[in-house]
């Protein structure tokens, strides 16, 4: 689905009763076709969805798809309409879409799958490996947020695997006396260092382990908070909140950090990030809004058709470096004072809504 740049100026219909069909060729005709066959005209790095043959890559229940209305899917194209359209409206959209396809049976979900509904949910258990070649991790962890998105980490040392999209997992382990790995259940729209990646945390040039010490929700977030160790000993102590970004002009997520020295000397510290990649050029900008600094990685899709973002927001003096193996925040951090920094990803439709992005980003 697109939103133009002049949709956005566009008021919500009034009234309870919504023709559908015009909303969908209002909002959504442009990426997946007047007929919700997938050939629209907006060109795409991947065709859009045929809604014509059923099934959805993100889950087919009519809460699955009112959570890709609202909050998008993050690594994709699909932006949110949270603000173009009312509940309501996204009520009518739901029912149009899914008429479009076969006539489907409605089935009772297993009672081994685990539901995120009102609240995020927090799974620690075995994962099964991401590919072909890649470890699986008796120690996993699975964050499931209320917007249908799922991290997925290992936990025996802290790091992101990938972000998944839609339904959240189906908890296998209950049974097999406890030896069954968890099932996730959404799609990988994210995949961190091909499903194996190295140590997120360096001191100088040597990597530290990210031990989990605890897991906590607080309304509608998240946080993981583990310490950072050398040689079995804590130099510093962070607390990470994953979260999506729920924007009209794309889709995308978020890891934001707070960081503690712990001991009475400064560290050098870094943080390593792993940039989304797309096809076509890249372009690196330094820009500074609401006096906080920004560093983006902004590489276009082909023929110049929309723009992948990797961005960190710093709050403080920070130095960040381009080596091959990825993007790293390097800093220095002095007991005391603790610094906070975020890590965005995403996915816009057109070069232009950058600007749009960015104060959405920031209002």
């Amino acid at each position: 689905m697109r939103l133009l740049s002049t949709l956005l100026l566009c008021a919500p219909v009034v009234g309870q009763d919504f023709d559908a069909n015009a909303l969908f060729q209002q909002h959504c005709a442009t990426c997946h076709g007047v007929k919700g066959d997938g050939n629209g005209v907006t060109p795409l790095p991947k065709k859009a969805r045929s809604f014509l043959d059923g099934g959805f890559s993100y889950g087919n229940t009519s809460a699955a798809i009112g959570r890709t209305l609202e909050f998008g899917i993050p690594g994709t194209p699909m932006p949110s309409f949270s603000e173009a359209l009312s509940a309501d409206e996204r009520n009518a959209m739901i029912e149009y879409v899914i008429a479009l396809g076969p006539e489907r049976k409605e089935v009772e979900r297993a009672e081994t799958i685990l539901e995120v509904v009102d609240r995020p949910h927090v799974v620690r258990g075995f994962l099964p490996a991401l590919g072909q070649g890649v470890p699986e991790w008796p120690r996993g962890l699975l964050v499931g947020l209320t917007s249908g998105t799922t991290f997925q980490y290992r936990a025996d040392d802290v790091r992101l695997l990938a972000v998944r999209q839609g339904d959240f997992v189906e908890r296998r382990d209950w049974g097999g006396r406890g030896g069954n790995s968890l099932r996730p259940l959404g799609k990988v729209t994210h995949l961190v260092g091909s499903g194996n990646p190295g140590a997120e945390w360096t001191l100088g040039d040597e990597p530290l382990k990210a031990r989990l010490t605890q897991t906590a929700v607080r309304g509608t977030q998240v946080t993981i908070s583990y310490d950072l160790q050398r040689n079995g000993i804590t130099v510093a102590r962070v607390r990470e909140t994953p979260g999506v970004l729920r924007v009209s002009t794309g889709a995308g997520f978020e890891r934001s950090y707070e960081i503690e020295a712990v001991g009475g000397a400064p560290l050098d510290l870094a943080l390593r990030w792993t940039p989304s990649g797309a096809n076509g050029t890249t372009n690196l900008y330094t820009n500074v809004v609401n006096g906080e600094r920004l560093y983006e990685k902004v590489s276009t899709f082909d023929e110049g058709s929309g723009h992948l973002i990797d961005m960190v927001i710093l709050h403080g003096d920070y130095e960040v470096r381009e080596p091959k193996t990825g993007g790293l925040i390097r800093f220095q951090l002095s007991p005391g004072a603790p610094r906070r920094a975020r890590v965005l990803h995403a996915a816009l439709i057109e070069a232009e809504s950058f600007q749009t992005f960015l104060g959405e980003i920031y209002r």
